[in-house]
């Protein structure tokens, strides 16, 4: 008498890997017999393969087993397995695992940056960290312009998408104080006070150039007797602009030259005669040194 089995089989399938294009790729054959992915606008060629692939490859939009092509003895197999393995790395698949016939347990999709899952392209104004982000695919900087005169500061920056500049920040990253709009590479003007306190203590370096420049110099005044008595080269008073003392410093007053007081005109009988000084005694202004 036969005896009746007290196990029962197992007869639940062992799931399969299915690979299937990504839901945003097409496959195109070519003449030559290449085979090109597209996607995105964009396409990569994926290399020439053998008889029959180009008509099996549709097949990989519902999916095909992973584990049956590689147990496939044909050529043709093999070429699918080289197709998908193309396809993989340009990310341009996905992966279905679930039993044979049925819906997925789960779906994989591949991990290659530049592909598929793709990162929205980001539009002008966004912010961005490289060019490849932009619909426009330009990431650019742009520089920080608190006080508004149009001259930006190198330390604080914004990349955004596209040529427009955020708002307060601008192209030019040449300002050396950004707490203040009159200091500014390019500046003309002369000050007796000094930038903001954001720029520094006794801040006078409107220009941006190295170095202060003082509108009045730092020289002293003289008035001093040139010359002799002929034509050629008369007897004259010459002035020389500057301070009585020494240069008070940027927003200081001192003493400076107002002119030199001319002695009584030298008149010479002969040439050659000596006459005395054609200067007098300097008169001084009080003036206030200005500088940028």
């Amino acid at each position: 008498m036969a005896r009746s089995s007290s196990r029962k089989r197992d007869r639940r399938a062992t799931p399969s890997v299915c690979a299937r294009l990504a839901g945003h790729v097409t496959l195109a054959a070519r003449p030559d017999g290449s085979i090109e992915a597209g996607f995105d606008g964009g396409s990569v060629g994926l290399g020439t393969f053998g008889a029959g692939v180009a008509e099996r490859a549709p097949a990989l939009r519902v999916g095909l087993p992973l584990a049956a092509l590689a147990a496939g003895r044909r050529a043709i197999d093999k070429d699918i397995l080289r197709l998908i393995r193309r396809l993989a790395g340009h990310g341009l698949l996905e992966y279905g695992v679930g039993s044979p016939g049925g819906t997925d347990q789960a779906v994989i999709e591949p991990q290659v940056a530049d592909y598929w899952p793709r990162t929205p392209k980001l539009g002008d104004g966004a912010t961005c960290t490289g060019n490849n982000q932009c619909t426009s695919g330009a990431c650019n900087i742009f520089y920080r312009d608190a006080d508004g005169d149009g001259y930006g500061a190198a330390g604080t920056t914004k990349r955004v998408c596209g040529s427009a500049a955020p708002s307060g920040y601008v192209t030019d990253a040449t300002d050396c104080c950004d707490a203040d709009g009159m200091v500014h590479p390019g500046q003309t003007g002369w000050f007796t006070t000094a930038a903001a306190a954001g720029c520094g203590a006794s801040f006078y370096n409107y220009d941006c150039v190295n170095g202060v420049e003082s509108q009045y110099g730092a020289g002293l005044a003289s008035c001093t007797t040139m010359g002799s008595c002929t034509a050629a080269d008369p007897k004259q008073c010459v002035e020389v602009d500057g301070w009585q003392t020494a240069d008070p410093g940027c927003g200081n007053s001192g003493l400076y030259l107002d002119y030199c007081s001319q002695s009584l005109p030298c008149h010479c009988g002969t040439e050659g005669e000596t006459c005395g000084s054609a200067c007098s005694a300097p008169v001084f202004k009080m003036q206030q040194q200005a500088c940028h």
